[in-house]
């Protein structure tokens, strides 16, 4: 049967392909002849346009030939006759005309396939125009003298005969034989028109009856087409269902393999089976992608990947012992019809239900057997741990109240009697037993200082239920006092009264003696601190501000409340521009991560004097990471100090300057006038000395060119260490003739500027000053290689200053801050009292800044 049926479907598929085999040849064939049809009808369509064409120049060319014959006779031009002999030409089809056409008129009648009528009507018009060309050849002969001889040439002389020739061109003749060629052409062309349309009509039936044989082709072609499409589709349709019904059972089988070998392992939790089987169901399903589970299994819920509530499902209950604990719900996408669940698949999730119930039956018997056995071991060691921890609790109690000097004690409210640990007796001086200890007997070893805070505190905790913790001082057997910290927890009755009280005793003695001695150490620094005139500051870690002591504001004239709100804001206010960055209201950030300080600056006081302070401090307190926590310094009015060191400088420096002085004395009235006296005995041995040996005259010149050399370098010497500009005219005339003195010898323009003009400063100043701007000059032309400085003594209403900028190559500040050069400045323009400033970088210049306070 089976074999009947392939032979069948066979014979089917043979006879579609030969059906659509021959329909394709007979398409192709329909399409061929319909193409040779248009083919015809298009040639067709030409050969009339080349008809028409032909007859219409037949009739230009006459015209033509006429228009030029008629003009030659009129106007005896030449030109026309040379045009109508073209005209003539071309019909002939001896030069080809303007549309590249070489054939004469009568060879296309021969080639355009004309029937016999057609050719008669065209050859009867064309012989018409030959006639008519031979009676213009004679009007063109007669307008030149010439006329036909015996052998009809135009070979005989005479007079120009214009008359005869004007009579050819317009006589009856002429005209009849212009109308004779029109009239052939209208029929000729009446006759082509009518040929062609029969062959027009002939042809356009026969390509619509083609068309329409093409298009049945096609529509059949298509049907055909369709059909084998359908059959084929409905093959491998077939074939699809059953690998996909063959792997569907394949994908349960493995379903089922994964599920058993998960529950083999009875030591899983059912929590971790029921997780891992919800994610393995789907792939044993026939619709694995567009399908989802869930596992409902007492209160929890496991659910697939990506999982969706539908309206069609399958549900199986998950029965153990006759009761239902949960169910396996497959859910489908709503467009899958509910028939196409097959119940292989119900199958299926009705044996993952029976295994899941096996699994925690087994599970559940093992785990009851197992906590059995871990709660017994469980209670023996709990049994052994708790004897162990009684016996160490028992032992440490003991060890920490001895290590702390603590005595135990347990008090009965009711009688007031009250139960004391011996190591209670023994630090009041007491043996176990020698007394009774009662609250009576408590309280009349209290110092009678102590006696009333102690009954308040006990009372307290009787009646309000407060917390019992109070010291206080006891005597003991000996009658010494001592300090004692006492600590107390009641159990109470049903109405909320005390019936018992437990608590400790503890000698703190020895912390009281400290603490007292530590506070006595507090107010000696605090005494130190007055009488060194001191104020202290601490800064705390990721904190803002500053604290300052009380003696911090006074010693500047300030109360604590002046500062307000805004520390910051207060300090500036109070330090000058220049003294900004060193002070340290402006370096904390810089503190609280270094842990250390020490800076001398400026400040205003309340009344607007200028005092020299010294904050330092360093970190007292560290973070687990080393880094400082907590940074404790001091601040110190060192005004007295800065003016005594600025005394002794200034003493310095005039030492320095009258012994420059005396030094400069002595070259120009000692060593300059023995050289200058050596000078004037070398001019007159100069003048009156002849030397005979070159070599003795050139050693006699350089001594004297080295002795003029010598005095003027002493000279510079004297007036380097003492410039009487100074003094006599001052600091800006001083700086105009140093600058004029050195501007030759360098390649760096100096430019002063100043606003001093005739005003005059202390002396020491313009000195100070000077030096200070001489050591610069020096160093731009020594190290700088600036091609400008620019100097400016400036002075304003409370401030003189100095500035000496170029644009030199710079240097390092930080490796070089502590030459000498650079101290000499600093030193000198801080015994003024003057802020002293330099910074520098390479390639970017130096600029030195001196301000000094007028004020």
């Amino acid at each position: 049967m089976i074999s009947l049926i392939k032979d069948s479907k066979k014979r089917t598929f043979l006879l579609l392909f030969s059906l659509s085999i021959a329909l394709t040849f007979g398409l192709l064939l329909t399409l061929k002849l319909l193409f040779e049809n248009q083919q015809i009808l298009f040639d067709s369509q030409v050969n009339r346009y080349n008809s028409y064409r032909l007859g219409d120049a037949l009739k230009q060319s006459d015209d033509l030939l006429t228009e030029y014959c008629k003009n030659y006779v009129v106007t005896r031009d030449s030109i026309w006759e040379e045009k109508y002999w073209e005209v003539v030409a071309m019909r002939e089809g001896k030069i080809p005309q303007g549309s590249g056409w070489t054939r004469s008129i009568l060879d296309s009648m021969y080639h355009m396939g004309f029937s016999e009528e057609e050719f008669s009507l065209l050859k009867e018009a064309l012989d018409n125009s030959n006639q008519l060309i031979e009676k213009e050849t004679m009007a063109f002969n007669a307008s030149k003298g010439l006329f036909l001889d015996s052998l009809n040439q135009y070979t005989v002389k005479g007079e120009v005969n214009m008359a005869r020739a004007l009579e050819a061109l317009h006589s009856k003749d002429y005209l009849l034989l212009k109308k004779e060629i029109a009239e052939p052409l209208i029929k000729f062309e009446s006759l082509i028109e009518s040929r062609t349309k029969t062959t027009v009509e002939t042809l356009r039936d026969k390509g619509e009856f083609l068309l329409f044989l093409t298009l049945l082709f096609i529509i059949v072609t298509i049907l055909v087409s369709i059909i084998t499409y359908s059959l084929i589709i409905k093959r491998l349709n077939q074939k699809e269902e059953l690998a996909e019904e063959l792997a569907e059972r394949s994908n349960e089988q493995a379903c089922l393999y994964r599920v058993s070998q998960l529950l083999e392992n009875t030591d899983k939790s059912i929590e971790h089976v029921l997780e891992s089987t919800v994610f393995i169901i789907p792939y044993g399903l026939k619709h694995a992608d567009d399908s989802y589970v869930r596992i409902t299994f007492n209160t929890n819920v496991y659910v697939s990947v990506n999982f969706k509530e539908t309206s069609v499902k399958q549900s199986v209950p998950i029965i153990i012992q006759g009761e239902e604990l949960g169910k396996i719900e497959v859910f489908y996408k709503s467009e899958i019809n509910a028939k196409g669940i097959s119940e292989e698949v119900k199958h299926l999730i009705e044996t993952i239900a029976t295994l899941l119930s096996n699994f925690y039956e087994r599970n559940t018997y093992y785990k009851h057997l197992k906590k059995t056995n871990n709660s017994l071991q469980e209670e023996i060691k709990l049994k052994e741990a708790t004897e162990k921890e009684l016996r160490k609790s028992d032992e440490r109690f003991t060890l920490s109240t001895k290590a702390n000097n603590s005595g135990i004690w347990d008090l009965d409210v009711h009688t007031g009697v009250c139960y004391w640990s011996p190591i209670h007796y023994q630090i009041l001086g007491y043996d176990e037993g020698e007394i009774i200890p009662t609250i009576d007997f408590i309280r009349s070893i209290i110092h009678h200082e102590d006696q009333s805070p102690f009954d308040q505190h006990y009372n307290a905790h009787l009646k309000e239920g407060k917390p019992l913790d109070h010291e206080a001082r006891f005597f003991t057997k000996q009658k010494e006092i001592k300090w004692y910290h006492i600590t107390g927890a009641s159990s109470r009755n049903e109405s909320g009264a005390s019936k018992r009280i437990v608590g400790t005793f503890t000698d703190i003695t020895e912390k009281k003696v400290a603490a007292t001695a530590l506070l006595e150490k507090e107010q000696q620094l605090q005494y130190a601190l007055d009488v060194s005139n001191e104020g202290i500051w601490e800064i705390f870690k990721d904190t803002e501000g500053i604290l300052f002591s009380e003696r911090c504001y006074s010693m500047l004239g300030f109360e604590p409340d002046e500062e307000g709100e805004n520390q910051q804001q207060f300090w500036q206010a109070i330090l000058p521009l220049e003294e900004q960055s060193k002070a340290l209201v402006n370096q904390i950030e810089k503190v609280q991560t270094e842990g250390f300080h020490d800076s001398i600056y400026r400040v205003r006081t309340k009344e607007n004097a200028i005092k020299w302070i010294h904050t330092k401090g360093k970190a007292v307190e560290f973070e687990a990471d080393n880094t400082p926590k907590r940074i404790v310094g001091t601040m110190s009015d060192i005004t007295e100090r800065m003016k005594q060191e600025e005394k002794i400088v200034n003493a310095v420096l005039e030492t320095e300057d009258k012994e420059r002085s005396r030094i400069a004395r002595e070259i120009h009235d000692g060593l300059q006038q023995t050289m200058t006296t050596s000078l004037m005995s070398f001019e007159k041995l100069r003048s009156s000395l002849e030397f005979s040996d070159e070599k003795e005259n050139e050693r006699f010149q350089l001594g004297y060119k080295y002795l003029k050399n010598a005095i003027e370098e002493s000279r510079n010497l004297a007036y380097n260490l003492m410039p009487k500009v100074v003094d006599e005219n001052g600091i800006v005339e001083a700086v105009n003739a140093l600058i004029t003195a050195i501007q030759p010898s360098t390649k760096t323009l100096f430019v002063f500027d100043q606003n001093l003009n005739e005003i005059r400063l202390k002396l020491s100043i313009e000195m100070t000053l000077y030096r200070i701007t001489q050591e610069a000059i020096n160093n731009v032309m020594k190290y700088a290689n600036a091609e400008k400085c620019t100097i400016q003594l400036l002075k304003h209403s409370d401030v003189l200053l100095l500035t000496i900028d170029d644009n030199g190559q710079g240097f390092d500040h930080v490796e070089t801050h502590k030459t000498f050069g650079i101290n000499s400045m600093r030193t000198r323009a801080e015994s003024l009292g003057a802020y002293f400033e330099i910074n520098s970088q390479k390639g970017r210049g130096t600029q030195i800044l001196v301000e000094l306070p007028l004020k």
